[in-house]
């Protein structure tokens, strides 16, 4: 998704993890608007590094499916939020999109699109006109409860609703049991589906007469059908929600999943929050001729915050990936975010990124005798600029004040680099 961060109106796009496919705190933001701080655009960096202690609203829901039927709001008052004054928003643990007030809604960018069934994990915070999909003025396209019973509206089909012409009122299911009076207030799966497919511009909440979702009423997945489906697909589908939003609170709040090249070593580390009944953490490693084996474990504080760290000294050389997969008392566990590092050949010493670079660039250096060892950054005709120390094995160097052009960074050992300022 592409979100906004209320201290300076910064935009960044977040992906989400490759493999658990959940929005994390240190899944990738790359800069798209630079915001009053002048970001530079194209810059990537963790997510929770992007909104810190700031709020952010979502301005772009991307389509999943490749057919481009985003939902976007370009209004800032009108964005939905995923991120409260630097605490993602969640829903039974997982990180969910909430709408603060009736005036928040998302519109397709497709002119019209054409659905048939709603799916959705979701909860709102009363029975009353809460709806989920609209298409336009008052032909609402509903999931949503009847003000003050708990029940789908509206028991006899009418003009206003989207089950008008169907005959039959009860085409939803909630938590997998069709026409069930359910609390609006509970995280629950629910489908909807109506005879006949409906083509409209459509939005996820709605502004019409104060309808929209509002409250804190908050989405975890959002799912629309062309079609109708079978009953095999949909019971699978709900399933699934059930396995992995419903019944499935995370052990534990990832704060954040990262790792860095130590001379010899891959040293991971990780922060949580919230532990609870968490047993352990499984070290998984994945190559580019693997897939993701446990190389390791670590057990779990179980409650409360934890402070993490493993060492891996066997990966072979070329890019190594890894995983947590972070397990509760009874069983069940979920994955974190993916770290990727290189693991340098014997004859490699060190190098340069990013590089381009803009502000800054670091040096990484895998050999322990160029630490505390003096460097000097030179122009392309081999004048000197500046000397510096490498105090780290990730050695960063400002090169902010230096025109656009091309550098070198000779070392200790005699190694130049070649570094481009853009």
């Amino acid at each position: 998704m592409r979100v906004r961060r209320s201290s300076d109106n910064a935009e960044a796009d977040v992906a989400f993890d490759a493999w658990s496919k959940m929005l994390t705190t240190s899944c990738t933001a790359t800069i798209t608007a630079a915001g009053s701080s002048g970001l530079t655009i194209g810059v990537t960096m963790p997510f929770s590094s992007f909104y810190g202690s700031s709020s952010c609203f979502v301005t772009t829901w991307y389509d999943q499916t490749g057919n481009g039927r985003h939902a976007v709001q370009a209004t800032s008052a009108s964005q939905p939020r995923i991120v409260n004054a630097g605490s993602m928003d969640r829903l039974n643990s997982w990180p969910a999109i909430t709408f603060q007030n009736n005036g928040q809604l998302m519109t397709y960018t497709a002119a019209s699109i054409t659905v048939q069934t709603i799916n959705a994990v979701r909860a709102a915070p009363d029975f009353n006109w809460q709806t989920l999909v609209a298409v336009s003025a008052n032909t609402d396209f509903s999931i949503r409860a009847n003000s003050g019973n708990g029940v789908l509206y509206n028991n006899a089909p009418n003009g206003n609703d989207w089950y008008n012409g169907t005959g039959s009122p009860s085409q939803f299911w909630v938590n997998g049991v069709q026409g069930a009076n359910f609390s609006s207030t509970s995280i629950h799966t629910i489908s909807a589906n109506s005879l006949n497919p409906t083509a409209g511009t459509m939005s996820i909440s709605t502004t019409f007469l104060n309808r929209g979702m509002y409250g804190g009423a908050a989405i975890n997945e959002l799912l629309l059908f062309p079609a109708s489906l079978s009953t095999t697909d949909r019971q699978a589908l709900e399933t699934n929600q059930n396995t992995a939003f419903v019944a499935h609170t995370l052990p534990l709040q990832l704060l954040s999943f990262t790792g860095y090249r130590n001379y010899t070593t891959n040293q991971l580390q990780w922060q949580t929050a919230d532990e609870a009944n968490t047993r352990q953490f499984v070290i998984e490693r994945k190559t580019a001729n693997s897939d993701f084996n446990a190389i390791g474990q670590l057990p779990a504080r179980g409650q409360g915050n934890g402070n993490y760290a493993y060492s891996d000294a066997s990966a072979t050389e070329g890019t190594v990936f890894y995983r947590l997969k972070m397990e509760d008392l009874d069983g069940k566990f979920t994955y974190s975010n993916t770290v990727s590092l290189l693991v340098p050949s014997s004859q490699q010493a060190s190098k340069a990124y990013p590089n381009p670079g803009s502000d800054k660039v670091f040096v990484q250096v895998y050999d322990k005798n160029l630490l505390h060892t003096k460097a000097r950054l030179l122009d392309i005709h081999g004048n000197l600029l500046f000397v510096f120390t490498i105090n780290d094995w990730k050695q960063p160097i400002a090169i902010n004040r230096q025109p656009t052009g091309t550098y070198l960074v000779q070392l200790n050992n005699g190694e130049v680099l070649t570094i481009t300022k853009k």
